[in-house]
């Protein structure tokens, strides 16, 4: 097991960072603020003295809060769509440098400012604007997922769903070590000792990439001998009868999926059985200055999305992936401030633990959700990510009715599931692109990722408008985001369901007229 890990512990380093500081920079943005309000009277804005802390000076931390926030997500949207191509060209490992060097200098920064406490928050800016070089955290998923993609191209369609769930596991997962350690750290050490631990973890990332990361098309050469043995293998499953082929693909919805992705094109049968049973070698793109010219990279974007064999199997869920995503990044964005504020008034310690008992939950959960699921009721890729989104409205619903610690803490557990309609989004689509544009597609869901950040202004705005009559309100309204990825992913469900059966028809009588044919 441990010879199969790859990018799982890159994804779960960089995320332990970026938990850290998503739940660490909105109360220091908050300290500033109370400084300038009371002139650097360090006393008055300390944890101990909150009612130095007005509603107003709220409003002005969650406003500074998105401007820090977009500095990043805005120019990532275009980095992430960028960066998924020139992988796909020079190599995973290879992009996946940039990622430490530049965290490193970013989280520099962001010590020099908690030191010189008393400085400009526009700096704090500066700091997130350098993670957008490598597409901030939807940059660094969508090469993790790609990893994946390149080393599981070829075998069972399972297979990448558990090791994209490992990869939505050790997000999660990153959050009990984020949540503990840096809410203690900032309780007894101040905000320095949490950005040099940050930094700290950046260096173990690098030497992890430079010395132990293997290379995606090593991990793809076959042994001769059984290289022999899977052409064999496919030669006579050629010439096995197409009714046969159709009872066993129906009873499975993801190859049913595929088959009907094959419908109009039939030139793609052979290769996609031969994918099937061995894995493609991942050669290599020349690498010319075009792969630095944004607007070829997107235009590749553009392609794969618009593509008309696919764009049925690729669209819809991307369409779902997008709400869903929403009201995740909304919950990662609100819920630190939404602890602080009143009545639940958290202190960082307990906003520390919150952290911590939700990446427990949601780790396993999603580990659990998707072994029983596949393992035990054979679900259908759709059905799973159904349950995933449900879980998810339900979690949201529950936060925003809580009115105090333990209804808080215990609204997580319905939430056990929510990772898993992000996971099963990313896995069920790549099942439909060929290997070498497993990139392409990963920019596309992590440029909408990075989408959410931008434009979840409108849930912060829902926060402040909402937040002297009822603070849980925005959670509902999350809610109602994920409500229509819901709505999304049954008429999709539906839309295929019907083409197979129209497929299955056809196809029966097709053999029909061929049997009577042969009769006469």
């Amino acid at each position: 097991m441990l010879k199969k890990i790859t990018s799982e512990p890159i994804i779960f380093l960089y995320a332990t960072v970026y938990m850290i500081n998503l739940s660490i920079l909105p109360q220091l943005v908050l300290q500033k603020v109370c400084l300038q309000k009371h002139y650097g009277n360090s006393t008055l804005c300390g944890e101990k003295s909150g009612l130095a802390i007005t509603q107003e000076m709220k409003k002005e931390t969650s406003h500074w809060w998105f401007a820090i926030l977009a500095s990043s997500q805005i120019p990532a949207i275009f980095t992430v769509l960028i960066w998924g191509p020139i992988s796909d060209a020079i190599g995973r490992k290879k992009a996946m440098l940039l990622i430490p060097i530049m965290s490193i200098l970013q989280n520099i920064v962001f010590l020099l400012c908690s030191y010189y406490i008393n400085s400009s928050i526009i700096y704090l800016c500066f700091g997130m604007f350098l993670a957008c070089f490598f597409g901030e955290f939807p940059g660094v998923l969508a090469l993790s997922c790609a990893f994946i993609a390149d080393v599981t191209a070829g075998l069972k369609a399972k297979s990448r769903v558990t090791r994209m769930a490992l990869i939505d596991c050790a997000v999660n997962l990153a959050g009990l070590p984020a949540g503990l350690f840096a809410g203690q750290l900032l309780k007894h050490l101040g905000f320095t000792a949490v950005f040099g631990l940050s930094i700290g973890i950046n260096l173990l990332l690098l030497a992890y990439i430079i010395f132990l990361l293997p290379d995606p098309r090593a991990l793809q050469k076959v042994p001769k001998g059984k290289e022999l043995k899977e052409s064999t293998s496919s030669e006579n499953k050629k010439l096995v009868p197409a009714s046969a082929t159709n009872e066993s693909i129906s009873d499975n919805s993801s190859n049913v999926s595929s088959n009907i992705d094959r419908v109009p094109d039939s030139s793609n049968d052979s290769s996609s059985e031969s994918a099937s049973e061995s894995p493609p070698q991942l050669d290599k793109k020349p690498i010319t200055c075009d792969l630095f010219k944004p607007h070829k990279q997107i235009y590749l974007v553009y392609n794969l999305l618009s593509c008309k064999e696919r764009r049925h199997l690729i669209l819809p869920p991307l369409f779902a992936f997008s709400f869903v995503i929403y009201a995740f990044i909304g919950e990662l964005t609100i819920t630190s401030l939404y602890l602080k504020s009143d009545p639940l008034a958290f202190t960082p310690d307990y906003i520390g633990y919150y952290y911590a008992s939700q990446a427990v939950i949601r780790s396993l959960g999603i580990l659990l959700v998707t072994q029983f699921a596949y393992r035990v009721l054979k679900a259908s890729d759709v059905n799973v990510l159904l349950f995933g989104i449900a879980t998810q409205i339900m979690c949201y619903v529950l936060i925003g009715f809580s009115r105090d610690t333990l209804s808080v803490f215990m609204a997580n557990i319905i939430g056990f599931g929510l990772t898993v309609a992000l996971s099963l989004s990313r896995s069920y689509t790549s099942k439909h692109v060929p290997p070498e544009q497993v990139g392409t597609l990963m920019a596309a869901f992590e440029s909408i990722d990075a989408l959410s950040f931008t434009t979840n202004l409108m849930s912060i705005e829902v926060y402040n408008a909402t937040l002297d009559r009822y603070s849980g309100a925005v959670f509902l309204f999350l809610a109602g985001c994920s409500s229509v990825g819901f709505c999304i992913t049954v008429a999709n469900k539906i839309y295929l369901k019907r083409i197979r059966n129209e497929l299955n028809s056809e196809m029966n009588e097709a053999l029909n007229e061929n049997f009577r044919t042969s009769d006469a």
